[in-house]
């Protein structure tokens, strides 16, 4: 037998059940598997960026389960999708807005406070002078070794 052949037949390789765009969603998942008896994992393809950008991810994330478990998790996920509740939050009363602004944005008027003027300045001076300070540090970086040798 080759493996390729064991492969299809071990009832205990990992096999993915559900691909969710986050580890949020992704833990829902297993928690409702767990709940049911059904061991699972998570696996993540994008360790190299989580260091960069902390939790973000921009990589799916793959909910693995024993092949033997497969059918019984799909059921188990496919039945908790069918009887969970899709609020319309049209039909939802949310009470009254407690402040001017949320009673301004649930009446439709979604003019909000302008910045004053002199805040804006502010904001363009600092990063103008953080743009220089960047390009001078990079231009240093590079003709001083040239300049001086180093």
């Amino acid at each position: 037998m080759m493996s390729e052949d064991i492969d299809k037949v071990d009832p205990n390789k990992m096999v993915e059940v559900r691909r969710v765009v986050n580890e949020f969603e992704a833990g829902i998942i297993v928690a409702l598997l767990q709940d049911a008896g059904i061991q699972s994992r998570v696996v993540d393809f994008d360790g190299a960026s989580r260091g960069i950008f902390g939790a973000a991810s921009f990589f799916p994330r793959s909910v693995l389960v024993r092949r033997g478990d497969a059918a019984r998790a799909d059921e188990v996920l496919t039945r908790r999708r069918e009887e969970s509740v899709d609020l319309d939050w049209d039909e939802v009363d949310v009470g009254d807005p407690a402040d001017g602004l949320a009673r301004r944005i649930a009446a439709g008027d979604h003019r909000f406070p302008r910045m004053p003027r002199r805040l804006k300045r502010i904001i363009v001076v600092l990063g103008i002078a953080i743009v220089l300070v960047l390009l001078s540090w990079q231009v240093s970086s590079i003709v001083s070794p040239a300049l001086f040798g180093y």
